[in-house]
Order: C-alpha cells, then sequence, then structure tokens
C-alpha cells in the first residue's frame, strides 16, 4: 500500500516474497494485480483507513477477478471486525487485518484479533463491486 511514491515515478513494481512457489500463471496473476493497484492509485486520493485500503484492494480483485477462499465462519468474523475498525488508520492494526495474526507476530507487531492468514486481502475479494471507484 505504501506505493505512492513508485506510482508518482512513473512505476509499476509487482512484489514477490522469497517464501513463495512461483508459476508462470502466478506471475502474471501478480503482475496484474500490481498493475491495477498503480491504476487505482494513479486515479484515487491517497488512502489511510481500512475502509480505503479494503476498497482499493476490491477494486483490483474487481479487475482480475479473484475469487475469495474465505470459510462462511472466517469471513464473519473479518467482517465483525472491519465494521468495527473501517475508520481506523492505525498502520499496526490494518496490517493485522489485511495479512493476519501469523504476519504480525512475525515482524513483532501487535494481534489485534487472531484473524486468518492473509484474512483480510480475502474479506476485500468478497467486497468486489460494492465500493465507488
Amino acid at each position: 500500500f505504501k506505493i505512492r511514491p513508485l506510482v508518482e515515478r512513473g512505476f509499476c513494481t509487482p512484489i514477490f516474497w522469497t517464501s513463495e512457489e512461483y508459476t508462470a500463471k502466478s506471475i502474471v496473476t501478480r503482475i496484474w494485480e500490481y498493475a491495477w493497484r498503480t491504476v487505482y492509485q494513479k486515479d484515487q486520493p491517497l488512502g489511510f483507513s481500512l475502509r480505503e485500503h479494503v476498497a482499493q484492494e476490491a477494486f483490483v480483485y474487481e479487475k482480475t477477478g479473484a475469487a475469495s477462499r474465505l470459510s462462511a465462519t472466517d469471513h464473519q468474523l473479518l467482517k465483525e471486525f472491519y465494521e468495527a475498525h473501517a475508520n481506523s488508520e492505525d498502520y499496526l492494526l490494518i496490517f493485522n487485518f489485511l495479512y493476519g495474526s501469523a504476519a504480525s507476530v512475525s515482524l513483532g507487531f501487535p494481534v489485534f484479533a487472531e484473524l486468518p492468514e492473509m484474512g483480510g486481502l480475502e474479506f476485500a475479494k468478497d467486497q468486489r463491486n460494492t465500493f465507488e471507484v
């Protein structure tokens, strides 16, 4: 989400984690996701709140057609957390929501709720077509 300086310089830089296993399909998907994030950030004001982060990702997943893999239980847990904190601009809370508890712990960040890995990003996939862009 902190790609604004790159966008302002005309860059679109997809990120891959060294721990990931790559396939041709996963590389193409990631490139498209980053291309749509760049388009979104070029056209939208800089977002700081959880709501604005989810709106960006909902836009990306609407464009790429990605489908959520959340169980109904995880979706409800994330929905409740989202509704309680949608206006928060706390980076650590947003990180916990988007990437999950294990990611927060791995970086020494606080855990605001026990959330599934990449849960908020999966939740954003369910929010496609619900945000005005």
